[in-house]
């Protein structure tokens, strides 16, 4: 009898510890989640922004909040290290979210890392902490080669934002102010694509290759009302039909150019002006139209140039009048041979690009310089703006940028 006894009390210990370690492993996995089997240590997590701000500082200069939850698949016992810009937290907790407050815009890098008795795993990600909301009419342009940015045409001193993409050589951009976000497309010449940008209200960015396989694409431009994108290479002018599937094959449509690298559209006309830096067929001002690919000489006594563009009435062009000289001049659109406005010896090097902005009535230009012809030449590397009738010329609008490419893009209403 008492041998029995002490059996079933045996059974009744053994039973009770069976339930209490499945009671554990069950715990185990609520906190932490083992890997599938076969599967090695792996750190991961996601973030949200606390005060649903949209990752951007406020108008006020106020702060963003972000919380970091541990996603990892993990051994108890493991300890967690949360590197964040200008600090490190430590905890014992897996299922234990962590919250860092940034205080200023930029891309930070915030990194976890798992430490169990078995292997060390760590994992990084990037948070893109936006300026305060800026309205007004974009002005996208290129410093340097690889990365896009954009100020906002208002009543405030420009603050440069960066788009966040990288890119191997731009070398032509043009927004699409009908789209229904804002819209760039993008040639970029090191890797012989075009592509499209899309940058919706709380900086995602998307991007698509609209035609690929291309022969040193340059400048670019947008016929709204045909829903074409046309861009040269130096001595074509090739298109594409937006409306088709992307990528798209170009189509060949205007030829015998030797060296062109901007273009400029006149909506109301359906002309596409490009300034020839060659000398075969001779420097000037040439169009084709939307119908034709026929090249016309408009301008050909000029000394050739680079940036081009077409606005209140007239067509801006860059005029190179020799070693050292970078004019901009403005002729009007009725009468493209009659007098010009000479803006002056305004850049210290080639003026790759000029828009013209009817939200501020102003052009803006970019000029890329020092030259190697005049290296000491302080002029260049900046952005220029002044009216378009040549007055009120702003040099240093933006200073210390190498400025290849310009576009605007749609305007953006201050929010309550």
């Amino acid at each position: 009898m008492e041998i029995a006894m002490k059996k079933y009390l045996f059974f009744i210990f053994l039973s009770f510890c069976i339930l209490l370690l499945g009671c554990k492993e069950d715990l185990y996995k609520k906190e932490y989640p083992k890997p599938p089997q076969g599967a090695s240590l792996k750190a991961s997590f996601t973030f949200a922004d606390v005060n649903n701000t949209k990752f951007r500082i406020g108008r006020n200069n106020e702060p963003v909040t972000v919380r970091f939850t541990n996603t990892s698949f993990n051994d108890a016992g493991s300890t967690y290290y949360w590197i964040f810009p200008d600090s490190t937290v430590k905890t014992n907790n897996g299922s234990l979210a962590v919250t860092y407050t940034f205080k200023s815009p930029g891309r930070y890098t915030v990194k976890l890392i798992v430490e169990s008795a078995r292997v060390v795993a760590s994992t990084e990600q990037v948070v893109n902490i936006l300026p305060a909301q800026q309205f007004g009419q974009p002005l996208y342009f290129t410093d340097g080669s690889t990365r896009i940015s954009v100020v906002y045409l208002n009543n405030n001193a420009p603050i440069k934002e960066e788009i966040p993409l990288t890119f191997s050589t731009i070398r032509g951009l043009v927004a699409d102010t009908t789209a229904s976000k804002q819209t760039l497309y993008v040639s970029d010449n090191g890797e012989g694509k075009i592509y499209k940008v899309v940058i919706d209200e709380v900086g995602e960015v998307t991007r698509t290759v609209v035609a690929e396989n291309l022969s040193s694409p340059l400048g670019l431009a947008l016929d709204y009302r045909e829903k074409k994108l046309y861009w040269c290479n130096g001595t074509t002018i090739f298109r594409v039909d937006l409306t088709k599937p992307m990528p798209i094959t170009p189509e060949v449509y205007s030829t015998g150019y030797t060296d062109i690298r901007r273009l400029a559209i006149d909506d109301a006309t359906g002309k596409i002006y490009t300034n020839e830096y060659g000398a075969v067929p001779p420097t000037g001002i040439w169009s084709v139209t939307r119908t034709s690919g026929t090249r016309t000489a408009e301008i050909p006594a000029t000394g050739g140039g680079i940036g081009i563009a077409v606005g209140a009435g007239r067509l801006f062009y860059h005029d190179f009048s020799g070693t050292g000289n970078h004019r901009i001049r403005a002729v009007s659109l009725s009468n493209l041979t009659g007098p010009s406005i000479d803006y002056g010896d305004v850049g210290a090097n080639d003026i790759q690009d000029i828009v013209y902005s009817a939200v501020t009535n102003k052009i803006y230009w970019g000029d890329i310089g020092p030259s190697a012809a005049n290296p000491s030449d302080t002029g260049g590397r900046q952005i220029y703006r002044a009216n378009p009738d040549g007055t009120n010329i702003e040099p240093n609008w933006i200073p210390n940028i190498v400025v290849r490419n310009l576009a605007l893009g749609k305007v953006v209403q201050p929010q309550p």
